[in-house]
């Protein structure tokens, strides 16, 4: 146990260390983003780690918040981190190593590798990779929950796929679905010969120097210095441990561990043709291949973002500033790609909005009462439930309850979403109708 806590100490310092090195280079940088954070920080609504990366220097590295609550380990630049969707673009770049050997075309139907997806006929490899194939999104089926709960493989959640009614007609538009992913993973592992993590270590990994970055493929793996996950619980503050997940069930689409410095070392090979001919990233980037590409801060970002249960995260390249902002977060906010914009508005000198700690307002049981019910959306249910005094949401995503905040009369505040439920009531004051304020015209109705 000594020896242990001795161990434990040493790593801590040794981040230190490395954190006044890389600070000692931006001084001024710090206290601004330590300022912008705080909110968040105060009200346990986000912990993790931060890299910022610009004209081929790291500029700022720093962890934030507990690794571990339980034993008081802190993050820091070398904690390991569930990446989450992150992880797409890696699957996607291996997909495109095969292609580069000539292993695949892009355009053949997915059944010509899979030939047991035999109702999917009309699916290519490219319909999967920027997600216009039309299968249901294996994460919001109603079974999803005992899946998540044993361990699985490529191909026994393409078991479960291949089941599926296709709700789109191939190509018709994009509609995000991680069956495509898990898909793909077993499509390399096919064509390649090589488990799915393996192939991405002897291809993608070991070639670039992710020393720190790795394939979770089943729960009796030892993942040194792995953040814990965390849960927003009831109120503002409050937080849980993450409900079990085996993280097998995200082979493909979300399976994979890294560390601020390894996404860094990721993204700058990709990028610079280190992984694919440039040529391919391109393809990459302009089919949306594991990367989505919008303005954010005024700029040009290529990026991606991932969230899954006790996980936040967030890599943006701005290619016109050479800048390259990563965050990463073991608490299950979805944050991430918010401070990552907040990140880049502060760095290219842009307006920065800031964090607002959100207020209860007072409730008694009449309004628990009027408010409290099941509400059904076109794509799924979401119930407004009172637990031990406080209000909870649960329905649709995620697959557990999650607070919400009375700010007012009318307004719930949803902290797993970072954003406002609003409720329509009826003359007696009754909840009838609820809505997203980013998607008002699309309504929960309660039912019965």
């Amino acid at each position: 146990m000594k020896y242990y806590s001795v161990l434990l100490l040493l790593n801590f310092f040794l981040c230190l260390q490395f954190s006044k090195v890389v600070n000692a280079q931006s001084k001024s940088l710090e206290p601004k983003i330590d300022e912008y954070l705080m909110p968040l920080l105060q009200g346990n609504n986000y912990s993790g780690s931060i890299l910022i990366y610009k004209n081929q220097q790291t500029i700022f590295s720093k962890g934030y918040g507990l690794a571990n609550r339980t034993f008081g380990i802190p993050n820091a630049p070398l904690t390991k981190f569930h990446i989450a969707s992150l992880s797409k673009s890696f699957t996607a770049a291996a997909v495109l190593i095969l292609e580069e050997k000539g292993l695949i075309q892009l355009d053949h139907s997915i059944t010509k590798y899979l030939p047991e997806l035999s109702s999917f006929k009309k699916i290519s490899i490219h319909h999967l990779l920027n997600h216009h194939s039309g299968i249901p999104d294996i994460n919001r089926t109603s079974g999803f929950n005992d899946l998540q709960m044993k361990h699985q493989t490529a191909r026994s959640l393409v078991d479960v796929i291949k089941e599926m009614e296709l709700f789109l007609e191939p190509g018709e538009k994009y509609s995000y679905s991680n069956s495509n992913y898990n898909i793909l993973a077993r499509l390399i592992e096919v064509v390649s010969g090589l488990e799915y993590g393996v192939f991405l270590k002897k291809n993608i990994f070991d070639p670039i120097g992710l020393k720190h970055t790795g394939h979770h493929r089943h729960m009796g793996q030892l993942i040194e210095n792995l953040a814990t996950g965390y849960v927003p619980a009831g109120g503002y503050t409050s937080i849980e441990n993450t409900p079990y997940i085996d993280w097998s069930v995200k082979t493909g689409n979300g399976s994979l561990y890294s560390t601020t410095e390894d996404l860094l070392k990721w993204v700058t090979a990709l990028m610079n043709g280190k992984v694919l001919p440039k040529q391919r990233v391109e393809k990459m980037i302009d089919e949306g291949y594991g990367w989505f590409v919008s303005e954010k801060a005024g700029e040009k970002a290529i990026y991606y973002n991932g969230n899954s249960p006790g996980v936040s995260s967030f890599i943006g390249y701005f290619p016109e500033k050479n800048t390259t902002i990563i965050v990463l977060g073991n608490n299950h906010i979805g944050l991430a790609t918010t401070i990552g914009e907040g990140l880049a508005a502060l760095i290219f000198e842009k307006e920065l909005e800031p964090f607002k700690a959100r207020t209860s307002i007072k409730i008694n049981q009449g309004y628990i009462d009027s408010t409290v019910g099941v509400f059904k959306f076109p794509n799924y249910t979401f119930e407004i439930a009172s637990r031990n005094g406080f209000l909870v949401g649960t329905g649709g995503y995620p697959f557990y309850d999650v607070s919400i905040i009375p700010i007012s009369q009318d307004v719930l505040f949803n902290r797993f979403f970072w954003t406002n439920l609003v409720i329509e009531r009826d003359q007696n004051g009754l909840a009838k109708q609820i809505y997203w304020e980013y998607n008002p015209r699309m309504k929960g109705v309660r039912v019965p």
